[in-house]
C-alpha cells in the first residue's frame, strides 16, 4: 500500500526522458513507482491530476527571500505555494550571516532553501567592505545550505572594487569547491558610468566550468550583448568552457528584442529563474523600468512567479519539455543536488509539482515596456514536498499565478 498516489496526469520528467500518461506513487516521502494504471485502491490517499502535468518539483535557482530585516514567508509566493520546491537565495546572507539565515528563513520554510553567499559585509553598509575570508569555512560547515557565491559586475560594485571582488570571491569559491554566480547588467542610478564591454568581458573571462552567468537576456548596459545586440565573444567563450547561462528576469533583466537577438545568434539559456525579491515595495508607476539600456524606475513588488515567467519562454518558442528541463533537471545539475531534486526517479524525495496548462491571450510585458501576446500559461495545482501535500497559495496576482489577460484591444494592437 502506497502512502499517496498522483493519478491521471501526464508525467514530464526530462531527466528520465518521460513525457507520458503515468501515475506517481509515494511511500515514506519518496518516489516508489512511476507507471501507468496504478489502481487508486493501492494508495491511502489519491491526488487527481487528470488534465494536469506532473513534473519534478520546480527549482528557482535565483531568488531573494532574505534581507536580514524582513521575515516574510518565502513559501507563499516563491516556494511550495507557487509550485516551487527548491530555491536559492542569491547573495542574501554573507558567510557570517548563515546562522540568522537558517533560523529566520530556512528552519521555518517547507521549501528547500539554499544560498549563494554574498561577498559584502552587511554591517559595514551595502557594497562597502568585502567579506570573503569566511566563505570556504562556511561552505564546509554548511553544505546543506551553501551552493555557491554571488558576485556582481555593475556600477556600484565596479566603482568600489573593480574586478577585485570577483577575483577574491572566485579564489574563495575555488577553495570551497563551489561555483560563482556572476550578475551582469547595470542596475543602479543612471548617472553612474555604464560598464564597458571590455570590463564585462574581463569578468566573464574569470569564470570556469560550473560557474553561472545570470541575466542572459538583460537589456541593460554591461550585459551579455554589446552594440547592435551582438553577443559578447567572452560570453560565447564562457559557454564553451562549461559556464551555465541563467535567464533570471526580475524587474529589469528581460527584453524581447534582446532575447530574440541572443537566440538568433545560437546562444541558448540553461535555466529559467525569477530574481524574485519578495521584500520589494510597490512602485505602481506603470512606467518602463529600463530606458535606453539604463534603469529608469524603482523596482516594483515581486508580482511574477517562476511559472508566470515560463509563459515568456513559450512565446519565444521553447517547448514544454524545454521549460520543465530548465526548471528541474538542469538547475539540479547546476546546484549539484541531482541526488535529491530534479527528477521523479525511484527513491528520490517525492518533491512533485502538479501544473495545469491554460491556453489564452496573455499580456507579457518586458522591462522596456514592450508587450507581446502569449498563448500558453502554467499554473500550480498542488505541490508535494517529501510526499506531503502543500496547497498552492492565492497567487501573486488577484487572479492567481497566470500572467494578466490581454484585452481585445491589446490583442489587436499587438498582433
Amino acid at each position: 500500500m502506497f502512502d499517496l498516489l498522483v493519478r491521471g496526469g501526464t508525467v514530464v520528467d526530462p531527466a528520465q526522458g518521460l513525457h507520458a500518461k503515468l501515475d506517481v506513487a509515494v511511500s515514506d516521502g519518496k518516489i516508489a513507482k512511476v507507471e501507468a494504471g496504478i489502481p487508486a485502491t493501492d494508495a491511502s490517499e489519491v491526488v487527481d491530476a487528470t488534465g494536469s502535468y506532473v513534473t519534478p518539483g520546480l527549482i528557482d535557482i535565483h531568488a531573494h527571500v532574505y534581507r536580514g530585516d524582513n521575515h516574510r514567508d518565502p513559501d507563499e509566493v516563491s516556494g511550495v505555494g507557487a509550485g516551487v520546491t527548491s530555491l536559492v537565495d542569491a547573495g542574501g546572507p554573507a558567510s557570517d550571516g548563515l546562522d540568522d539565515f537558517r533560523a529566520v528563513i530556512v528552519s521555518k520554510a517547507r521549501t528547500n532553501i539554499y544560498c549563494f553567499l554574498g561577498v559584502f559585509n552587511r554591517s559595514a553598509g551595502p557594497w562597502r567592505e568585502l567579506s570573503v575570508d569566511g566563505i570556504a569555512e562556511a561552505a564546509s560547515a554548511n553544505p546543506d545550505l551553501v551552493k555557491g557565491v554571488k558576485v556582481h559586475m555593475m556600477p556600484v560594485a565596479r566603482d568600489n572594487f573593480g574586478l577585485r571582488h570577483i577575483e577574491a570571491a572566485k579564489a574563495a569559491a575555488r577553495d570551497a569547491g563551489i561555483p560563482v554566480m556572476l550578475h551582469i547588467g547595470d542596475i543602479g542610478p543612471r548617472q553612474l558610468e555604464a560598464t564597458s564591454q571590455e570590463l564585462t568581458s574581463a569578468a566573464l573571462d574569470l569564470l570556469e566550468a560550473g560557474d553561472i552567468v545570470t541575466h542572459l537576456f538583460s537589456p541593460l548596459t554591461g550585459s551579455a550583448t554589446g552594440d547592435g545586440l551582438t553577443v559578447l565573444p567572452a560570453l560565447r567563450a564562457a559557454k564553451e568552457r562549461g559556464v551555465w547561462l541563467d535567464t533570471s528576469i526580475g524587474d529589469y533583466q528581460f527584453a524581447w528584442d534582446v532575447a530574440d537577438a541572443v537566440l538568433a545568434q545560437g546562444v541558448y539559456p540553461d535555466t529559467i529563474a525569477t530574481d524574485m525579491e519578495i521584500h520589494s515595495g510597490r512602485a505602481g508607476t506603470g512606467e518602463p523600468l529600463v530606458l535606453d539600456r539604463r534603469v529608469s524606475g524603482a523596482r516594483v513588488a515581486s508580482e511574477r512567479s517562476l511559472l508566470e515567467y515560463t509563459a515568456m519562454f513559450f512565446k519565444l518558442g521553447f517547448s514544454l519539455d524545454d521549460v520543465v528541463r530548465m526548471t528541474t533537471q538542469t538547475p539540479a545539475r547546476v546546484l549539484r543536488i541531482e541526488d535529491r531534486a530534479g527528477s521523479l526517479g525511484l527513491g528520490m524525495p517525492a518533491d512533485v509539482s502538479v501544473l495545469k496548462a491554460t491556453e489564452g491571450e496573455y499580456k507579457l510585458t518586458d522591462a522596456t515596456g514592450v508587450s507581446r501576446v502569449g498563448n500558453l500559461a502554467l499554473e500550480p495545482v498542488v505541490t508535494l514536498k517529501a510526499g506531503a501535500i502543500c496547497p498552492v497559495s492565492s497567487g501573486t496576482h488577484e487572479w492567481g499565478f497566470a500572467p494578466p489577460r490581454a484585452t481585445v484591444e491589446e490583442v489587436a494592437a499587438l498582433a
